[in-house]
């Protein structure tokens, strides 16, 4: 697993009491895809902005993922 993947779903991880990475029933190469999908939507977002002030692109990202802020 890409090494910045997996330090977010260790932080990820780290936001949900009680909860242990090592201790996950999820395989890497699911975490691994889940963060690729997620990377490639961004992207694509991102593209669609390319020309626009980088905080309009930051706010169409988190827009796309239904983040208020």
């Amino acid at each position: 697993m890409n090494e910045r993947i997996k330090a977010l779903a260790q932080q990820a991880g780290e936001s949900i009491p009680e909860f242990h990475f090592g201790d996950w029933n999820i395989p890497n190469e699911f975490i691994q895809k889940f963060a690729e999908l997620i990377v490639r939507e961004c992207a694509d977002v991102g593209s669609k902005f390319s020309m626009a002030h980088p905080e309009a692109i930051r706010y169409q990202i988190k827009r796309h993922f239904g983040f208020r802020s």
